[in-house]
């Protein structure tokens, strides 16, 4: 069922238009085929259509103005409520084009772009001044304050595209998220599909096989002396216990899909809901036996920005972020991020 209502709503993403700019289209084709084709053949054939003709030409006029007018009242009405996009490149140099081919057709009309500049996303100093920036450039509406939608792409490490996502909470209610295919025609942005095409929705799964449930590990992390706790999601690549640091090791919560690991296996909302969900349940039982919650991530772009949405300023606690060093294999650097304030 869910296979055939991802291919309606292709289909009708294609067909889709803004309503008024069609009836108005409708409107100005219907009068010019009523003034200068009935025009044609009462010319013709006066004795027998001239009457006819007459209300066909009036007709015509009338849906000629209501259709100008359609358009224009549409076009300032686009205007007003006009979508920004928003492209985060935290990787230098970096040779992918804008996100903007993603964007449904009629709302690319006055997209806004907002300047969100390059930087080197795996430099921890670079990553705290962007988003000191980006924070005042985001919450005061600099660039687009009549957008009512946003739509972001971004690549570039984890810390980078959760802290955009957090930005975006807090600035905007109405935020989709894009992603990047890179195996696809040499790399293509792409709206995520409101829904899973497979049998059984993805969930959360230790890990490290175990005889207790997820939550019943919460339970004994609450019930041990420490003050810190690590979640550690292998969604794209399998976490390496090795590389999580010595005092954590033994103290983090291992998981990853019910499908395992791999490339944007994530790649729907309805999926990436779920985990969300579960992963803010599983935070919020962490919270009341921890201070501080350390968060290891490998996740598709997409899924790294929805992380970031998905902390509440007023309701989430301290938060450590950590950024993965490929050539090392280790979390070279953390950032601690508590209700909006970078604390270090």
């Amino acid at each position: 069922m869910k296979i055939i209502i991802n291919f309606i709503l292709k289909i009708f993403e294609l067909l889709k238009n803004d309503p008024r700019i069609s009836i108005a289209k409708y409107l100005i084709g219907s009068g010019l085929v009523l003034v200068v084709g009935f025009g044609n053949l009462s010319y013709q054939f006066r004795e027998h259509l001239v009457t006819y003709s007459d209300e066909a030409d009036f007709m015509g006029y009338i849906f000629l103005v209501v259709g100008f007018i359609l358009l224009i009242y549409s076009y300032l009405t686009i205007r007003k409520n006009s979508v920004s996009l928003a492209y985060g490149k935290g990787i230098k140099n970096m040779n992918i084009h804008s996100p903007i081919e993603a964007i449904p057709k009629y709302e690319r009309f006055d997209c806004t772009p907002l300047d969100i500049k390059e930087i080197n996303s795996y430099d921890k100093k670079e990553i705290i001044e962007d988003y000191t920036f980006n924070k005042r450039l985001l919450e005061n509406r600099i660039q687009n304050k009549n957008s009512k939608k946003i739509y972001i792409g971004a690549l570039g490490s984890f810390p980078y595209l959760f802290l955009l996502g957090s930005l975006f909470r807090n600035a905007y209610s109405n935020v989709e998220v894009l992603d990047f295919n890179r195996y696809k025609s040499g790399g293509k942005w792409y709206k995520l599909p409101l829904f899973y095409e497979g049998k059984k929705l993805i969930t959360h799964k230790l890990t490290i096989p175990s005889d207790q449930s997820i939550q019943n590990i919460i339970n004994n992390f609450n019930n041990n002396k420490n003050s810190e706790v690590g979640i550690a999601l292998g969604y794209t690549f399998a976490t390496n216990k090795n590389s999580i640091p010595k005092t954590l090791k033994n103290n983090t919560l291992y998981l990853e899909t019910s499908l395992g690991t791999g490339h944007d296996i994530l790649s729907s909302e309805e999926v990436q809901t779920e985990l969300l969900k579960e992963l803010s349940n599983y935070m919020a039982s962490l919270w009341n036996g921890h201070n501080k919650i350390h968060l290891f991530v490998s996740a598709q772009s997409s899924m790294c920005i929805n992380i970031g949405k998905m902390y509440m300023n007023n309701a989430h606690g301290l938060l450590v972020i950590y950024n993965y060093d490929n050539e090392s294999k280790l979390y070279n650097w953390s950032i601690e991020f508590n209700k909006g304030n970078i604390d270090n």
